[in-house]
Protein backbone atom coordinates (compact mmCIF):
# COMPACT_ATOMS: atom_id res chain seq x y z
CA UNK A 1 0.00 0.00 0.00
CA UNK A 2 1.19 3.42 -0.54
CA UNK A 3 -0.14 6.78 -0.12
CA UNK A 4 -4.04 8.20 0.06
CA UNK A 5 -5.33 9.13 -3.47
CA UNK A 6 -6.85 12.62 -2.41
CA UNK A 7 -4.40 13.69 0.54
CA UNK A 8 -1.35 11.90 -0.50
CA UNK A 9 -0.19 11.09 3.19
CA UNK A 10 1.65 7.73 3.62
CA UNK A 11 3.00 6.47 6.66
CA UNK A 12 6.56 6.68 6.35
CA UNK A 13 7.40 3.78 8.39
CA UNK A 14 4.75 1.00 6.79
CA UNK A 15 5.23 2.68 2.73
CA UNK A 16 7.22 0.23 1.48
CA UNK A 17 7.44 2.29 -2.02
CA UNK A 18 8.34 5.32 0.21
CA UNK A 19 11.26 3.38 1.73
CA UNK A 20 11.84 2.38 -2.13
CA UNK A 21 11.88 6.08 -2.72
CA UNK A 22 14.07 7.26 -0.12
CA UNK A 23 16.70 4.77 -1.04
CA UNK A 24 16.64 6.33 -4.79
CA UNK A 25 16.95 10.00 -3.35
CA UNK A 26 19.96 8.90 -1.36
CA UNK A 27 21.69 7.09 -3.40
CA UNK A 28 21.05 9.45 -6.35
CA UNK A 29 19.69 6.62 -8.79
CA UNK A 30 16.63 3.75 -9.52
CA UNK A 31 16.74 0.59 -10.14
CA UNK A 32 15.57 0.85 -14.31
CA UNK A 33 14.26 -2.42 -16.40
CA UNK A 34 11.17 -3.44 -17.77
CA UNK A 35 9.54 -4.55 -14.23
CA UNK A 36 6.34 -4.04 -12.41
CA UNK A 37 5.29 -3.01 -9.32
CA UNK A 38 2.53 -4.15 -6.97
CA UNK A 39 0.82 -1.59 -5.15
CA UNK A 40 -2.03 -0.16 -4.14
CA UNK A 41 -3.28 3.47 -2.70
CA UNK A 42 -4.19 2.91 0.91
CA UNK A 43 -7.97 4.10 0.62
CA UNK A 44 -8.50 2.08 -2.57
CA UNK A 45 -7.29 -0.77 0.06
CA UNK A 46 -9.03 0.11 3.18
CA UNK A 47 -12.87 0.44 0.85
CA UNK A 48 -12.58 -2.79 -0.59
CA UNK A 49 -11.63 -4.67 2.69
CA UNK A 50 -14.71 -3.10 4.08
CA UNK A 51 -16.40 -3.77 1.05
CA UNK A 52 -14.93 -7.50 0.97
CA UNK A 53 -15.54 -8.22 5.03
CA UNK A 54 -19.84 -8.12 3.94
CA UNK A 55 -19.84 -10.23 1.37
CA UNK A 56 -16.73 -12.58 0.87
CA UNK A 57 -16.32 -16.36 2.19
CA UNK A 58 -14.60 -17.12 5.31
CA UNK A 59 -11.33 -18.33 4.05
CA UNK A 60 -11.49 -16.25 1.14
CA UNK A 61 -7.88 -14.83 0.25
CA UNK A 62 -7.94 -11.42 -1.58
CA UNK A 63 -4.38 -9.44 -2.84
CA UNK A 64 -5.84 -5.69 -4.18
CA UNK A 65 -2.86 -4.18 -5.89
CA UNK A 66 -2.38 -3.06 -9.77
CA UNK A 67 0.45 -3.59 -11.25
CA UNK A 68 2.36 -0.49 -12.68
CA UNK A 69 5.65 0.46 -14.34
CA UNK A 70 8.18 -0.05 -12.57
CA UNK A 71 9.94 3.38 -13.01
CA UNK A 72 7.03 5.36 -12.70
CA UNK A 73 7.14 6.20 -9.65
CA UNK A 74 11.07 7.32 -9.91
CA UNK A 75 10.58 9.22 -12.73
CA UNK A 76 8.25 11.63 -10.63
CA UNK A 77 11.19 11.92 -8.41
CA UNK A 78 13.55 13.01 -11.91
CA UNK A 79 10.13 15.28 -12.93
CA UNK A 80 10.38 16.90 -9.00
CA UNK A 81 14.41 17.75 -9.51
CA UNK A 82 15.88 14.88 -7.68
CA UNK A 83 19.37 14.27 -10.30
CA UNK A 84 18.73 10.10 -10.81
CA UNK A 85 20.34 8.23 -12.71
CA UNK A 86 18.76 5.10 -13.86
CA UNK A 87 20.93 1.92 -13.12
CA UNK A 88 20.15 -1.52 -14.19
CA UNK A 89 18.64 -3.51 -11.59
CA UNK A 90 20.89 -6.21 -10.58
CA UNK A 91 23.52 -2.55 -9.98
CA UNK A 92 21.05 -0.30 -8.11
CA UNK A 93 20.54 -3.61 -5.24
CA UNK A 94 24.16 -4.42 -5.64
CA UNK A 95 24.25 -0.25 -3.94
CA UNK A 96 21.37 -0.66 -2.10
CA UNK A 97 23.10 -3.73 -0.48
CA UNK A 98 26.08 -1.56 0.14
CA UNK A 99 24.45 1.05 1.70
CA UNK A 100 22.43 -0.86 3.76
CA UNK A 101 23.68 1.06 7.09
CA UNK A 102 22.06 4.86 5.42
CA UNK A 103 19.13 5.10 7.56
CA UNK A 104 17.31 6.00 4.45
CA UNK A 105 18.66 2.66 2.57
CA UNK A 106 18.56 0.59 5.78
CA UNK A 107 14.43 -0.14 4.92
CA UNK A 108 14.71 -0.60 1.50
CA UNK A 109 17.97 -2.84 2.01
CA UNK A 110 15.51 -5.18 4.56
CA UNK A 111 13.17 -5.04 1.90
CA UNK A 112 15.09 -6.44 -0.85
CA UNK A 113 17.28 -9.41 1.26
CA UNK A 114 13.38 -10.15 1.72
CA UNK A 115 12.12 -10.19 -1.87
CA UNK A 116 15.40 -12.73 -2.39
CA UNK A 117 17.94 -9.85 -3.77
CA UNK A 118 21.35 -10.52 -3.00
CA UNK A 119 24.87 -8.15 -3.45
CA UNK A 120 24.98 -9.10 -7.11
CA UNK A 121 21.39 -9.95 -8.24
CA UNK A 122 17.53 -8.25 -8.08
CA UNK A 123 14.97 -9.29 -5.97
CA UNK A 124 12.14 -11.66 -7.15
CA UNK A 125 9.19 -10.12 -6.98
CA UNK A 126 6.22 -12.30 -6.62
CA UNK A 127 2.97 -12.28 -8.98
CA UNK A 128 -0.08 -11.84 -7.18
CA UNK A 129 -3.16 -13.14 -8.85
CA UNK A 130 -6.03 -10.45 -8.56
CA UNK A 131 -8.81 -12.40 -9.87
CA UNK A 132 -10.70 -13.20 -6.72
CA UNK A 133 -10.62 -10.04 -5.39
CA UNK A 134 -11.75 -8.09 -8.88
CA UNK A 135 -14.52 -11.06 -8.85
CA UNK A 136 -15.43 -10.39 -5.77
CA UNK A 137 -15.80 -6.36 -6.02
CA UNK A 138 -18.08 -6.42 -8.17
CA UNK A 139 -17.74 -3.52 -10.87
CA UNK A 140 -18.46 -0.15 -9.35
CA UNK A 141 -18.07 -1.13 -5.12
CA UNK A 142 -14.45 0.42 -5.08
CA UNK A 143 -13.78 3.19 -7.58
CA UNK A 144 -9.68 3.28 -7.86
CA UNK A 145 -7.85 6.02 -8.38
CA UNK A 146 -6.33 6.50 -11.68
CA UNK A 147 -2.05 5.57 -10.62
CA UNK A 148 -0.02 7.79 -13.31
CA UNK A 149 1.43 10.47 -13.72
CA UNK A 150 -0.50 13.31 -11.61
CA UNK A 151 -0.89 10.58 -8.76
CA UNK A 152 3.20 10.44 -8.72
CA UNK A 153 3.88 13.52 -8.83
CA UNK A 154 1.27 14.49 -6.16
CA UNK A 155 2.80 11.09 -3.92
CA UNK A 156 6.44 12.96 -4.61
CA UNK A 157 4.95 16.46 -3.42
CA UNK A 158 3.36 15.13 -0.45
CA UNK A 159 6.52 12.96 0.67
CA UNK A 160 8.23 16.33 0.25
CA UNK A 161 5.86 18.21 2.04
CA UNK A 162 5.90 15.70 4.84
CA UNK A 163 9.57 15.69 5.52
CA UNK A 164 9.40 11.63 4.61
CA UNK A 165 11.63 13.29 1.67
CA UNK A 166 14.36 16.16 1.55
CA UNK A 167 13.39 18.25 -0.65
CA UNK A 168 14.73 18.40 -4.13
CA UNK A 169 18.52 19.78 -4.37
CA UNK A 170 17.83 23.83 -6.36
CA UNK A 171 18.64 23.22 -10.60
Amino acid sequence: MTADSTTHRTSPDADLLAHLLRAAVALDSYPSGTGRLAVESVDTVARSITRLSHDAPPGSVFHHVRDIPADAPYTALQRAGYPLLPLPEAHWYQQVHLGADHPDIHPAAVLAHLLGATDRTAPHLPVLDTTTTYTALHPGDVRPPNLDTPYFDHLVAGLVQHHILPPPPDR
